[in-house]
């Protein structure tokens, strides 16, 4: 899950460059949408989408020695059963960003971490993942 702030710095980051490629001025009332179409670009939102689900393959198939490999592996194993959360909205960790980008496909992370150690499938599903949610907001 993407904050909502990401979509309106989709028009920070791209309408400097655009108004000097494109001729589009700060004036103009034109919607980001439309800028991404004239500019071929994709939303902010699905290149943070897959850049996570990337970084997340490579720690998983990191060397099981390496501290970010043992720490994803001890979030991803399931909780002890004397475990209580605490009380209140459970913040939005980073690892929760990730299931929620492969939600669409039900898919939990002990899959999708098993999954991750090939490189070639990895990758193919990150693009499914990426290609798939592509709304524009």
């Amino acid at each position: 899950m993407v904050p909502y702030e990401a979509t309106g710095e989709e028009s920070g980051c791209l309408r400097p460059v655009v108004s000097t490629s494109y001729g589009i001025s700060w004036r103009d009332r034109i919607s980001n949408e439309e800028v991404r179409r004239r500019t071929d670009q994709p939303p902010v939102t699905d290149i943070i989408r897959t850049t996570r689900l990337k970084y997340f393959g490579h720690i998983a198939r990191a060397s099981p020695s390496m501290d970010h490999s043992r720490a994803l592996r001890a979030s991803v194993a399931p909780l002890p059963r004397d475990w209580n959360r605490r009380a209140g909205r459970p913040r939005l960790t980073w690892l929760r960003s990730v299931e929620s980008d492969l939600a669409p496909f039900n898919i939990g992370l002990t899959t999708v971490y098993h999954r991750a150690q090939n490189r070639q499938a990895w990758s193919k599903l990150v693009g499914t993942a990426t290609s798939s949610s592509g709304q524009a907001t």
